[in-house]
């Protein structure tokens, strides 16, 4: 059983999220800096990045790009629970 117990602006702050975004033209997404966002797959037009933390300045910097779709998918059941076993200074805890 998993029980997290913290105030709720850090428990929000550990939510993790993915976000979709495919371009309507060529972006430079390696050089691409968004808050928040770490890029974990790009290809063609399309990239998909790991979210965490406040999600309006990810949002006001999205904004500014040539974006034709953008999604922010459920994440799968083994994704959800993996973040509670994450360390934030060791990794992954065993």
């Amino acid at each position: 059983r998993l029980v997290m117990t913290d105030r709720l602006s850090v428990l929000k702050s550990r939510k993790v999220r993915k976000l979709n975004l495919r371009f309507s033209e060529d972006a430079v997404i390696n050089d691409l800096s968004l808050p928040g966002a770490e890029l974990i797959y790009q290809q063609s037009r399309e990239a998909e990045f790991i979210v965490t933390g406040e999600i309006r300045p990810l949002l006001e910097a999205v904004a500014a790009l040539p974006i034709q779709d953008l999604s922010f998918p459920e994440p799968t059941l083994e994704e959800a629970f993996m973040e509670f076993y994450e360390s934030p200074s060791e990794g992954v805890m065993r």
